[in-house]
């Protein structure tokens, strides 16, 4: 199980990052300001990187792994400033803060279930001369309906009265729903072009998993099972006649793969919920690797 934390920019540790990302709203002094303030910070492994609020909303995003059915994330309430007494962290989930984001990405999000995730501590107390207090939160991922848009806004109140930064006060937990997301079987054949002709692969991988970016756009590898390059992905969405766009993933590009439609048009069955795709990509060689795909939800 992984967050798109690798996609974002700006992610410092603090206090560089709140130095940076901070400055120039009133609610979000700079360490050497005189009123201590209080953000959230995400890392799924620990520490105080930002990685929260509206700035960092894609980093918080919950993904889909049938192999992983929990993940745990730990995220802080971190004080910017100097406090001279322990201050007592009480974690709150206000469904006001759903629509925080709407302005941005025009979907409406239903609080996620509880059934759905567990705390392990909503209470922490960041002692006096230090800086933050962790807390974790355990999702159970198979019990989450990823055709829906949930969210889970994770905030902290506090007992000092200290006021919560307006920018990253909140981890923003939360699933894109995408009625085409989710774990399929796939079988393949690849066509592999080499110097003194074409070697041919019949493959089946099971699970592959198409990744919601949005409620419109998954995000796929090709065919893992060959070269086991994480650079091999692409994009895709249906159109309403349930013809199928394949478009370069633009970290792929940068990677230095990009994939194209080949002749042949990528379609999607609604009826059997499967996916027929033709793409292709040319190696640093200027070889081309063919793939002819498809994809049976499971």
């Amino acid at each position: 199980m992984r967050f798109n934390i690798f996609k974002y920019l700006c992610l410092l540790v603090l206090p560089v990052a709140a130095t940076s990302c901070l400055d120039g709203d009133p609610m979000n002094m700079p360490p050497d300001g005189t009123s201590p303030i209080v953000l959230m910070t995400y890392n799924p492994d620990g520490g105080t990187t930002v990685n929260s609020g509206l700035q960092y909303f894609g980093n918080s995003a919950l993904l889909y792994d049938p192999e992983e059915t929990t993940f745990t994330a730990t995220y802080a309430a971190t004080i910017q400033g100097t406090v001279n007494k322990d201050v007592a962290f009480t974690i709150d989930t206000p469904e006001e803060a759903l629509d925080d984001y709407l302005a941005t990405d025009k979907i409406t999000y239903q609080m996620l279930p509880d059934s759905t995730y567990e705390f392990v501590n909503t209470t922490a107390t960041i002692k006096s001369g230090e800086k933050y207090a962790e807390f974790q939160i355990k999702f159970y991922l198979d019990k989450i309906d990823f055709t829906k848009d949930y969210m889970l806004p994770v905030t902290a109140v506090n007992d000092a009265g200290l006021p919560t930064s307006s920018n990253h006060g909140f981890v923003y937990f939360h699933v894109v729903g995408n009625p085409y997301a989710g774990a399929y079987v796939s079988t393949y054949k690849l066509e592999r072009q080499t110097a003194t002709g074409v070697d041919v692969y019949n493959q089946v991988e099971d699970p592959k998993i198409l990744i919601a970016e949005d409620k419109k756009i998954l995000k796929q590898q090709a065919g893992t099972s060959v070269f086991g390059n994480p650079n091999i992905k692409f994009l895709l969405s249906v159109n309403e006649d349930n013809t199928v766009n394949i478009e370069s993933d633009p970290e792929a590009v940068e990677a230095g793969i990009t994939i194209t439609p080949s002749s042949t048009p990528s379609t999607y069955d609604p009826v059997k919920k499967t996916f027929h795709l033709y793409y292709e990509y040319t190696s640093g060689a200027g070889l081309y690797r063919r793939f002819s795909e498809t994809l049976v939800k499971k």
